[in-house]
């Protein structure tokens, strides 16, 4: 947090995002600038290296799941480690005590769709050394893939250029709907201990501000699952809301800004 208070320009999405950063991180209003993120042009590409990686598909809609950690703020890494480590393999992909694996993933074949889940890197170390990436992945391949951060770098790829193929997202608390809204698409929000995470903290009544189906149990997100994406436009409004609350520019033209950004800054340096 230190050095990004020394930041002379800090990105942001629209000026109402930049204010709450501002507040939370005790940054100066002025040094934000709203010109998007330039991973977000990824998901106006559907990429060639995306595609390949994602061919096994076949005529399966693709579901992407990204959680994102539950690490307590008073809790180290290690501790953090601890504490999930011991928890069985249910509790680990999807938070929930009980949450029956291979139900879902006859649901999943029934309905002919792919779930692709990507761990939090906080949690990425607590899945590979229990051992649950390599069995989901080995015993259930034809339906739900885990990959990592280094499954995508030795593919050359970001989670970005992977996002444009996803015809539904699952997430809960996680950064990433904000973006994956520019797609207009279901997101799906599975938050089995809501009233436990600390994003509350950050954002009260956080359900306000969740443009999709919010659901606590594997009945609910069965049902929403096909639901939503028989019926996209269900939430529609509330996306486009968002959308436009959150992002100022939604043309896919970030990088060329920065770019820009860069520019004008080094001619001022430039002048000095």
């Amino acid at each position: 947090m230190a050095k990004l208070r020394k930041a002379e320009v800090i990105l942001s999405t629209f000026d109402l995002v930049s204010a709450i950063m501002s507040s939370i991180w005790m940054i100066p209003f002025h040094k934000f600038k709203s010109i998007d993120y330039p991973r977000n042009d990824l998901l106006f590409i559907r990429g060639v290296k995306a595609k390949s990686f994602l061919r096994s598909l076949g005529d399966k809609k693709l579901v992407i799941y990204l959680p994102t950690t539950r690490k307590p703020m008073d809790k180290t890494l290690y501790e953090y480690w601890d504490i999930r480590e011991g928890l069985p393999i249910s509790d680990k992909l999807f938070f929930l005590s009980g949450f029956d694996i291979e139900k879902f993933v006859t649901f999943l074949k029934q309905n002919k769709l792919f779930l692709i889940i990507k761990p939090h890197i906080y949690d990425t170390f607590v899945w590979e050394k229990s051992g649950v990436i390599k069995d989901i992945n080995i015993r259930y391949s034809n339906t739900i893939k885990i990959i990592t951060l280094s499954d995508l770098f030795l593919n050359d790829m970001d989670l970005y250029e992977v996002l444009p193929f996803a015809d539904m997202l699952i997430t809960e608390y996680s950064s990433v709907y904000n973006d994956y809204l520019l797609l207009d698409r279901p997101i799906v929000f599975w938050v089995p201990d809501f009233q436990d995470n600390i994003i509350g903290v950050v954002w009260p009544n956080c359900e306000r501000i969740m443009p999709g189906q919010i659901c606590t149990s594997q009945d609910c997100l069965e049902e929403a699952i096909p639901s939503n994406l028989e019926n996209p436009a269900r939430y529609k409004m509330k996306r486009e809301y968002m959308k436009n609350l959150i992002h100022i520019c939604q043309d896919g033209k970030s990088s060329y800004r920065v770019w820009q950004l860069i520019d004008n800054m080094l001619k001022g340096w430039d002048k000095q």
